[in-house]
């Protein structure tokens, strides 16, 4: 039901005699709380439209939001194509490696080439500050 088929409505039933002319005041004062005695159906249509508005206002909100989140899953899931490994390999170094899907190394941390230098390193220090004879 849309808003001017509503309006429409209540319009018709303010103005048709018998419905908005029965009763007391007091129940007029009862059916729209907060407009006294001298509350009308014309103000409680608006009010019934203010609020149809307020409610298709927060359903658009959670149409923007889903489609937010609809938007946000291709990002997530390129967050999520690696799966990392940590290890340590045989010199005690800790190695992480991001592996696709598919089991190939994407990327190391830290690099081949780091570690092979390292070992060097520790090699030649040891030659040059060796306690054997």
């Amino acid at each position: 039901m849309n808003i001017d088929s509503l309006k429409t409505t209540l319009m018709a039933l303010s103005t048709t005699p018998g419905v908005a002319g029965q009763g007391s005041e007091k129940q007029t004062a009862a059916a729209a709380p907060g407009r006294g005695v001298q509350g009308s159906a014309a103000p409680l249509a608006e009010d019934i439209v203010s609020v149809t508005r307020q409610q298709q206002a927060a359903s658009d909100k959670e149409e923007k939001k889903q489609a937010q989140n609809k938007a946000a899953e291709p990002r997530n899931a390129e967050i999520y194509k690696y799966k990392a490994v940590f290890a340590v390999d045989d010199d005690k170094n800790v190695v992480i490696r991001f592996v696709d899907k598919k089991g190939k190394v994407v990327q190391q941390v830290p690099p081949e080439e780091y570690l092979e230098m390292v070992s060097k390193f520790r090699a030649s220090t040891e030659n040059l500050f060796s306690t054997k004879a």
